[in-house]
């Protein structure tokens, strides 16, 4: 549950960023073209460098996440919180070997006694 909060959050994060860039940009080329006379072709290359940096703006906070929702999760396993659905499906895996156990059992019985049978 918390690690998806926080890929929401996360999501959530980078989306906006996008949306303030995207809403952002055409008042820079505005603000630039009015006070420098900046033509639009050298515009792009600095919106192309802004886009760069945003990119890696969500690519840090997204590994940031990651960590902080791996070090949750080890923190949960800790407190045995999380353990309990992994001792129950050990459980579960130990029956089925045990079930196979015995059906090998019954095989093997039943292949001898059919054995003795014969001889």
């Amino acid at each position: 549950i918390l690690m998806s909060l926080i890929i929401i959050w996360n999501l959530n994060f980078i989306i906006t960023t996008i949306f303030f860039f995207m809403s952002t940009t055409p008042l820079f080329l505005w603000l630039l073209s009015e006070k420098y006379n900046i033509t639009i072709n050298s515009y792009l290359k600095f919106f192309k460098s802004n886009q760069l940096i945003n990119f890696y703006n969500s690519l840090i906070s997204a590994i940031i996440a990651t960590i902080i929702g791996l070090a949750i999760n080890k923190f949960l396993e800790k407190k045995d919180l999380i353990n309990a659905d992994n001792k129950f499906t050990q459980e579960a895996n130990n029956n089925k070997q045990l079930i196979v156990r015995l059906k090998d059992k019954e095989i093997i019985n039943y292949i001898s006694n059919s054995i003795n049978n014969k001889y």
